[in-house]
């Protein structure tokens, strides 16, 4: 299961499993949807080995994955017999495991074996930082070259219009549409002078040390979107998942799917449905659930498909 409180990237399972009379040999334990992997099953199957004796076996469990890719995991298997652990840590999990510890039963009895998976690389992946030319950054608020300003707060600062067309179709429509000819400036007035260097700093040198702050990536988030820089609004998302919790996850669903994050918002979805009695006891869930219906539905939909 999901760490209480934070995004951790550790699940579990229990698979019970009937053993049959009759073949076949390979014998399915169901399967689960990832509560961490997109689009990823994780099914168990358990292998029959016969033995002496006509009537007894000797079972091999085998976890598998669904899903394109290799992933980097620690697997921790009990055996129902003596409750030991095994432990594999994979760095290239593309598709099953076979354990080697055995089990021997005896048709149609029961195991129940218990499994966890300890996610090592990121299932929500970082998104690729701005591609920048080498050297572009010594042009950040530089006068060299500058053929417009951005003047907020009664404050102008340097600017190159190519730079800021090609990351923003708002300021490319200002620029090619609104912009009076020989006017260079462009005015932003719903923003604080530090949000606007903090894009600037982004669009220049591709740095996202700011968005650490969950407060300034809060608001950041809202300033990509109105100003549609897509690359600045998936560095904000991700730093927002990474400091998801209990405390502030209601706010950021809210806030998520008003700004039509949609990879936020998904997470987010998927972390209530984990932590989902303590979510429905919130002060702010009944609140949400009235102002949002249709965001409500997709979280029990996220319930349902998980259940």
């Amino acid at each position: 299961s999901l760490g209480s409180g934070t995004a951790k990237m550790t699940e579990s399972y229990d698979w019970h499993v009937m053993i049959p009379s009759e073949p076949p040999d390979t014998i399915c334990g169901g399967h689960y949807q990832s509560e961490i992997l997109p689009n990823c099953d994780i099914s168990l199957q358990v292998r029959r080995i016969h033995i002496g004796s006509l009537r007894t076996f000797n079972f091999k469990p085998i976890i598998r994955k669904s899903g394109l890719g290799g992933n980097k995991v620690i697997i921790n298997m009990t055996n129902p017999d003596d409750d030991s652990i095994t432990t594999v840590k994979l760095l290239e999990w593309h598709d099953s495991y076979e354990f080697d510890f055995t089990l021997i039963r005896a048709p149609l009895s029961s195991i129940i074996i218990c499994c966890s998976i300890e996610w090592l690389d990121d299932p929500y992946p970082r998104p690729p930082i701005i591609d920048m030319h080498e050297g572009l950054g010594q042009f950040h608020l530089d006068d060299t070259f500058s053929d417009v300003c951005i003047v907020v707060e009664d404050i102008a600062i340097p600017a190159h219009k190519i730079i800021l067309a090609s990351a923003s179709s708002v300021f490319l429509n200002i620029l090619t549409v609104h912009m009076k000819p020989n006017d260079n400036q462009i005015h932003i007035r719903n923003l604080p002078i530090e949000f606007v260097k903090i894009i600037l700093k982004f669009l220049y040198e591709g740095d996202t040390s700011a968005l650490e702050n969950y407060e300034i990536a809060l608001g950041m988030l809202a300033a990509a979107e109105e100003y549609d820089i897509k690359q600045l609004k998936d560095a904000c998302e991700y730093q927002l998942y990474r400091k998801m919790s209990l405390d502030n996850v209601l706010d950021l669903v809210d806030k998520a799917d008003s700004l039509d994050a949609l990879s936020l918002r998904d997470q987010c979805l998927c972390f209530m449905n984990k932590h989902k009695n303590e979510v429905i006891e919130m002060d702010g869930f009944q609140a949400l659930f009235d102002a949002k219906p249709l965001l409500m539905c997709d979280f029990v939909r996220t319930m349902v498909h998980n259940s």
